[in-house]
This record gives C-alpha cells, structure tokens and sequence, in this order.
C-alpha cells in the first residue's frame, strides 16, 4: 500500500503538468532565466503554456463561446458531478495527500506561471538515442518545497517494501536534485516464453494450446526487474523543474540475462543514468549562466515567427527535427540516410505551431522550415496557387468547402521514382503490371490518367443527418452519417467513364452492394452497403462527384448542371465575404472555409447521440431479452451531462465563420487558420 502511495503522489507531480485547468496565474518576473530557453541542443520537441490564465480569463470575457462553455455555474455543476461519480475514491484520495502535506487545490497551482514539456534525444554509443522528458512548473508560495518534502516522506516510508523506488540525492550544478530509480517488474521467462509463437504448421487448436500456455507461464512466472524509471526533481526558487527518462531497454536487459545467467544488469548502464543525469545537468546551468537559450534561435528561423499569430497564446509547440536527422544520418545502416536523401527530407528545418486569441478570433499557425531549393519529395510542395473563391456550383447550404492544388500525376510519379530508385526491380516489375492492367483498360498511362482530373481538388461538406440503424440486433438504432463530397474538373471524361464501365461490368460480384446508374447526364456507380456506407461516383458535365453518406451526390450533380444564384450560391455570399474579412485571401495551395457556427450545433447534436448511443443499445435489447436494458444510473448520469453541454439556444451566436489556408514560400511552408469568436 505504501509503494502504491508514492506512486501515485509521483504520478501526479508528472501528470499535472499535462493538463491545462482553469486556474492557472500570470507570469510574473523571476531573477533566473525562463525554463523554455535553457532546453539543451538535443531537444527535438518543445510544448508550453506561456499565458494560460491570461488566456482563459480573455476566453470568458472576452467571446460569447467562452462565457458560455466557462460559466462558473456550468464550471460548479461539473466539478460537483466528478465529486459525486468519484465518491468515496475522491475521500480517500484527499486524506491520502493530506498525510503529506498536500491537497487537490494545490495541483492547479502547478500552472501558477509558465507550464512547459521539452523531450530531448541523447546520442548513446553502441545503442538507440535516450529519450529524456523536461518538465518545468512555476507555481507560487510554497507548493514547490511541499511537494519535494512529500515525495521524501513517501520515500522513506516505503523503502522497506520489495521493489521499493531507490533515492539518491545530488548536486548538480550546484542545485539539490533528488534522483529516484524505480523498478519496471516483468515475468522472469526463458526465451521460449517470451518469443514469438510460430505458427506454421500448426493447426487451430495447436495454436490456441501455444497461447494458452504462454499466457499460464507469464502469470506463473517469477517477477524480476527489467527495465528502470528514472526521475530527477530539482527546486530552483518557487520553480519545480524535472527530468525523467522512458522505460525503452526491457529487451537489453533480457538479453543480458540470456547471455549472462545470474549476473544482476547494471542498470544504471542499460537506462542512461549518466547521459539523463548530463542533460539535466545542462537544463539546470542554464537556468542561471545566461546566453540565448534554444528557443530564441529557433524563433529566429527565417520566416518562422511571421507564420505565428500574436494576440494571447494559449499554447505554442516546437519541433526541431536537427537531433534526429544527425541520429539518422549517423546510423550504421545507410538505408535510412538515403532515404532521407532522396525524400529531400534531410534539409527540413523547424517546426512551430501557436494558438492564439487575437482580434476576436481563435487564430492558429503552422510553420515548416523547408527552404528553397527542394529536392525530392518537398518538391510537391511547389504546386500551383489559386486565390480562394468557391466555385460556381457550390451551394450555400454547404456547411463548409476547401480546395486543394495538387497534381495526382505529378505526386505518382515522383513517388514511383523515389521508390524504384531505392528499391530497384523489385518494385518496378510489379508497378509495371499494374500499369499495364490500368493502360489496357483505359488506353492511358498511370500518370496521364491521374493528372487529367487537373489540379484542383473540391471537398464539400454538409449538415450530417442522423440516419436510422435498421436490421441489426438493436432495432431503431440512430446514428450520425458523415455527408461530404469531393469534385474535380475534368481534361478527359473518357478513360475515367471506361474505369466507370469496368466498375459496372463488376457490379454482379457486389451482390447489390454496387450498382451502374445514369442520372442527371453523368455516368456512375453507387455504392450501399446496408448500416455501414453509402455513396457514389459519376463523370459527366466534364465533372466527376465523388460522394460520401446519403444525399451527396443528387445535390452536387444538381449544382453543377444548374449552378445556383444569388443567396442561393456560397460564391460571393456573406459566409465567403466574413471568411475574407477574417482571414485575408493569399494565393495559396489550400483553403478552407466552414460556417462554424452551425457545425458546434452539429457537433453538439453528434456528441449527444453518442452519450445516448450505449442507453438506446441497452433498451433495445431489453425489449428482446427482459432486464438487459435496466440501467437506470446510467440513465441518471447520461441525463446529468447533457445538462452540462450547452443547449442550442446558449449556443447561438457563439461563433461564426472559420478560414484556412496553406501558403508556400521561399523559407517553407505556413498554414493560417481563424475562428470566428464574437464577444459576449
């Protein structure tokens, strides 16, 4: 029990700063420098909060969608139903963290300031990279030092017990740091035991029997140690900083067992101690030497910091592949540096993503640093642009349209190359079959056909409907059918209206599932599969529809013989004229657009059917089998969180449109989005 209770006092401390509360305070100044520029030089991924009570109180105050979702009643009414679901467990839970010291109130404090999560990857000779997790937390008054001093109290309690976490305690830097090495358990089993089962030759029962057995031994088996946890915790100030790394070297360690019969592993060797304990080491020296840190050199990329949007962040992540491209460059097998090579992925830069609330919007950008020139497989990055506008045909009862610039032949073959040029006749031969098959069929090559659909690709989304679930063994069952289709512009009906003829001539195979159709002047199949899928294909018009969920395909066919006027076109609307107004058009390679006010009211309606989903199921079957479907605390509960979701009408004008839209330069690529958030 007492081993189970430092656990999870150590669990918490590492999975509070994953999650962002409500209460969470302001960055105030500090006399060391900030966490997330002292991140040493293998650090490949970075994740803070910068301003998460900042950015919370904006939210409510700020937007109607944030006064609601965030209403201090909605807020007490969702904190008194997880008292009430946890119930004694949530009792027990607040006298087990009194005893040291602590309380739940006290976790939000974690988030006080700057809340970050740096991984690093440390080069090891002779084995894979260790992954190193950095964690920094800045709360107020003494949390901190509460929290070390329980940990220490729960250290000495259970240090007695078998598998007991191991403390040692450091200075590193000139800064106390508590080291705890905690035991990974696993079965003790010969190889036999823990390989892999062959199967050949064996029938179905033998297999079963070989399972079976598997699993006996493994449940019989004596526990060792495999594999080891290490945390490292250090205090700077108020700040709680701390370093841990995965458990990843269970297979070295059972090979050193095989290879070595009773000789204990050294697993401060196996783990990396030293290799953890120097990254954590520079991470602690740097909070209080100066210099420009990591990040800041990063943010300096060329290009970088004008993708990112300003306003007050809610979060803001950075990926620097530099580490792992060394790593990869490096490695014994040249398979994979020349893979890299030839991807053209070897001269990617940074990475960085930021979510923002900016001039009554919720803004987010994206950024790859991919410089010119590129090779290889970046080069598809350089597509044609379009300046947004929807098409003619779109209708305006289209909950959102996106369009997308890329050429299929373009993209097919320099895959086919990259592939061949790698792999040799291995791979053409069975390419070259295929092609032929498809040449024969529609008297063109791969390439032709795939770039005659032209480069602009239309994605068009409605309103979902709930459809009825019939035939099944839960009679009335409802779901939410996703409807969306995608249509191009057409060079060349003809091969794809012969590869539609092909499809027929097959559809007697389908048992009914497809089936040829003419409609509206186009030339399809359709496709249902009874409570799974429906839709459909069809050329004509010197279009193809492609549709997915019921009534797509009538409407977009429809749209395109007879484009729409006026209101009833999104061409020219209000929806298009705000989405411009939102997030000024660039020529880009990709844009979206969607009326996000009606798709939280879908939304809402979708989540509601699946809270309902698990009820509905159980009283059907109640109706065919008496008492399966008594639940009525389910009921109960299911009633009380829809109470929490806001209704329809709270829900009005809470939102209204959202844009994106991916943009190509000379430095790399960007993606801006915006949603509309209008204020209370």
């Amino acid at each position: 029990m007492k081993s189970r209770r430092f656990i999870s006092i150590v669990s918490l401390l590492l999975a509070a700063v994953a999650q962002l509360p409500l209460a969470v305070a302001a960055r105030a100044a500090d006399d060391v420098q900030p966490s997330h520029q002292c991140l040493p030089d293998e650090t490949v991924l970075v994740m803070r909060v910068p301003e998460g009570r900042r950015f919370v109180e904006a939210f409510r105050n700020q937007t109607k969608l944030g006064a609601v979702l965030l209403s201090q009643k909605r807020f007490d009414a969702i904190v008194e139903l997880i008292r009430e679901q946890a119930g004694e467990g949530l009792n027990k839970f607040t006298a087990e963290l009194a005893k040291y010291g602590l309380k739940t109130e006290d976790f939000p404090k974690l988030f006080d300031k700057e809340l970050g999560f740096a991984l690093a990857i440390e080069q090891r000779s002779g084995q894979f990279p260790l992954a190193v997790g950095l964690w920094w937390a800045e709360p107020e008054g003494d949390l901190a030092q509460r929290i070390v001093a329980a940990l220490q109290q729960a250290i000495d309690e259970q240090k007695s017990q078998p598998n007991a976490a191991r403390r040692v305690d450091l200075d590193l830097e000139g800064q106390q740091v508590m080291h705890l090495a905690m035991p990974v358990m696993g079965p003790e089993l010969a190889e036999e035991g823990v390989g892999t089962i062959d199967f050949q030759n064996l029938t179905e029962e033998q297999i079963k029997a070989k399972v079976e057995e598997r699993a006996r031994r493994a449940a019989d088996a004596k526990q060792i140690e495999v594999d080891q946890f290490n945390v490292f915790i250090a205090r700077v100030g108020q700040r709680l900083l701390v370093a841990h790394t995965f458990p990843q070297s269970q297979s070295e360690t059972r090979k050193h067992l095989a290879d070595n019969p009773g000789k204990a592993p050294d697993f401060a060797a196996i783990t990396g101690v030293e290799q953890a304990k120097g990254v954590f080491a520079r991470f602690l020296k740097a909070h209080t030497s100066g210099g420009s840190g990591l990040t800041p050199r990063v943010m300096a990329t060329p290009g970088l910091a004008a993708a990112l949007p300003d306003g007050v962040p809610l979060i803001e992540i950075l990926g620097l592949p530099e580490p792992l491209l060394k790593w990869a460059q490096s490695a014994d097998s040249p398979l994979v540096a020349n893979v890299l090579k030839t991807l053209g992925v070897d001269r990617i830069g940074p990475a960085a993503l930021r979510v923002a609330l900016d001039r009554g919007a919720l803004r987010t950008g994206f950024f790859l640093s991919a410089p010119e020139p590129r090779k290889g497989l970046l080069t598809l990055l350089d597509q044609q642009t379009f300046t947004p506008d929807a098409p003619p045909w779109v209708p305006a009862t289209a909950l959102g349209y996106s369009q997308l610039s890329l050429d299929l032949g373009k993209l097919y073959t320099s895959i086919r190359d990259m592939v061949v040029e790698q792999f040799g006749d291995q791979v053409r031969q069975p390419l070259d079959m295929v092609e032929q098959q498809i040449r024969s069929v529609t008297q063109t090559d791969v390439a032709t056909l795939l770039s005659s659909v032209g480069s602009n690709h239309y994605f068009v989304t409605f309103d979902p409907t709930i459809t009825k679930i019939e035939g099944n063994a839960v009679p009335g069952l409802e779901m939410p059918s996703t409807r969306t289709g995608i249509v191009w512009d057409l060079k060349d009906e003809a091969p794809w209206k012969r590869l539609i003829q092909m499809g027929a001539g097959l559809a007697a195979l389908s048992e009914g599932a497809v089936t040829a159709s003419e409609e509206q002047g186009f030339t399809g199949l359709r496709l249902k599969v009874e409570n799974i899928i429906e839709g459909g294909v069809f050329v004509g018009h010197g279009h193809m529809v492609l549709g997915i969920g019921p009534n797509v395909v009538e409407p977009l066919m429809s749209a395109i013989r007879n484009p729409p006027e006026g209101s009833a076109a999104l061409k020219g609307g209000d929806l298009m004229k705000r989405a411009g107004a939102l997030l000024p058009p660039e020529p880009c390679i990709y844009y979206q657009m969607m009326d996000f006010d009606r798709y939280v009211k879908t939304l809402r309606q979708t989540v509601v059917t699946m809270l309902e989903l698990p009820l509905t199921m159980r009283a059907r079957l109640g109706a065919v089998a008496p008492g399966a479907g008594d639940d009525q605390e389910g009921q109960k509960l299911v009633a009380k969180i829809k109470e929490l979701i806001p209704n329809e009408e709270e829900l009005e004008g809470t939102s209204g449109v959202a844009a994106g839209q991916l943009i190509v330069n000379g430095h790399g690529l960007l993606f801006r989005s915006a949603i509309e958030l209008p204020a209370p």
